[in-house]
């Protein structure tokens, strides 16, 4: 990420760049439930990142967190670093989370500002998502066992014997009832074929 690439494309005279948002990552419970972990966009433990989209480009030139949602609104974090990477005079388009006029604008019923922070909701569903599980998951056994995945309960390694033919892997999720008629994920059947002489 380039914090300078904010500054593509704008326009003479503006004074704002960047649009900014929270986005929470859904988590398995650390410990005991802890309020300081809840996320009120899912009803659940969570971290929280802030994604700063460049408004110009589309491109994101920001990124932030990692912290407990319950703990960390999306003031506290934007206070926590981005505010200090501002020029004097600079703010940064905000939804009303952001209570803050001197860092921050809000759409106040402006529509081209509202269609630019909708614009951002869509951009936190599908890039920031790859942004930061990407480089968090284990790309092989090595590195699953060295991680917290383990710790976490995130990763299951099965003893398989010489017996065993294995044909796939998959990723299995716990809480996701595979077999259900509407599961959220398909499932696949294995297929067995007979071959006549």
């Amino acid at each position: 990420l380039d914090w300078e690439k904010r500054l593509e494309n704008a326009p003479e005279g503006t004074t704002t760049f960047v649009s900014l948002d929270g986005t929470d990552f859904r988590i398995l419970e650390p410990t005991e439930f802890d309020p300081k972990w809840f996320s009120h966009k899912f009803s659940g433990p969570g971290v929280r990142y802030e994604i700063g989209i460049c408004i110009a480009t589309g491109n994101i030139v920001w990124a932030h967190g990692g912290y407990p949602c319950g703990e960390w609104p999306d003031l506290r974090l934007a206070r926590d670093a981005f505010i200090d990477h501002l020029e004097i005079d600079e703010k940064a388009l905000a939804d009303k989370g952001y209570r803050d006029n001197n860092y921050f604008e809000n759409p106040n019923g402006d529509p081209l500002k509202k269609k630019i922070l909708a614009r951002h909701e869509t951009a936190n569903k599908r890039h920031a998502t790859a942004l930061f599980t990407e480089s968090f998951e284990p790309q092989n056994y090595k590195e699953a066992l060295e991680s917290e995945h383990l710790n976490q309960l995130t990763t299951e390694f099965l003893n398989a014997t010489k017996e065993d033919l294995w044909l796939s892997v998959r990723e299995i999720k716990y809480g996701v009832d595979y077999d259900e008629v509407f599961a959220p994920v398909p499932h696949q059947e294995p297929v067995k074929a007979a071959f006549a002489e």
